[in-house]
């Protein structure tokens, strides 16, 4: 339990575990990049044309990935992980 109240509640978010984990999204992004993701994505944009998933992909935006640092990381989760 200590170890999930540390992830959930007080997160250290370092800038070197933070530029490791960009570096292997980064690397899946690029993984990715096949023409059966692509016809995959299409698929899931007109499944959920509704709704915000039609746009917003689980591995995120590559500018996104690229733009935010461990400043912005921390405000994020600060923002909207709380325990409500």
């Amino acid at each position: 339990l200590d170890a999930l109240r540390e992830i959930a509640f007080e997160p250290e978010l370092l800038g070197s575990r933070i530029e490791k984990e960009r570096k292997a999204i980064l690397s899946e992004l690029q993984m990715i990049n096949t023409i059966e993701y692509r016809c995959s994505t299409m698929h899931l944009r007109e499944l959920h044309a509704d709704n915000p998933l039609a746009e917003r992909f689980p591995i995120g935006r590559e500018d996104q990935i690229l733009g935010w640092d461990a400043t912005h990381v921390r405000a994020f989760h600060a923002t909207h992980y709380h325990p409500d």
